[in-house]
Formats: structure tokens, sequence, C-alpha cells
């Protein structure tokens, strides 16, 4: 999981070095340039909103394993007492 995360901040940060070399270069006023800031815009958000949700879900991981025991019977215990 944490692999996968690092992974997806990687290639959530690298299509905004290319941004930058757009710009540096002076393509990004062009229609070219525009649209493929938008496309690396895009990717980058893609896999920068795939980091955040891999991170919840590994703080999740661990909240859960903190949690007492007699909690999660508790819970489990009113979940099935209401059905």
């Amino acid at each position: 999981m944490l692999v996968w995360v690092a992974t997806s901040a990687f290639l959530g940060v690298f299509p905004l070095l290319g941004i930058g070399e757009l710009y540096i270069n002076g393509l990004s006023f062009t229609v070219g340039g525009l649209f493929m800031t938008l496309i690396l815009l895009a990717m980058s958000g893609i896999f920068l909103q795939n980091t955040v949700a891999g991170v919840q879900q590994i703080k999740a991981a661990k909240q859960e394993k903190l949690a007492p025991e007699p909690l999660r019977a508790q819970a489990v215990a009113g979940t099935q007492k209401g059905s």
C-alpha cells in the first residue's frame, strides 16, 4: 500500500515539471501548449487524488488497529441488535 501511495505521489508531481518546462520554453501560451497543460494538470490531479485516498486508507487502517477490542465488540453487537 505504501509503495502504491509513493508511486501515485511521484506520478502526481511529475506532470507539474512538464508544465514548468512548457512555461520556461515559452510554449505554454500556444494552442498546443495550452492543451498539453490541461492534459498534464488532469493527470496530476488524478494521481494526487489517488494519493490522498491511499493516505486516508492507511490512516483508517491504523485507527482500526488502535481501537480497543471491547469497543469493536460493542459496535458489532449494536448493529446486530438493530437488524
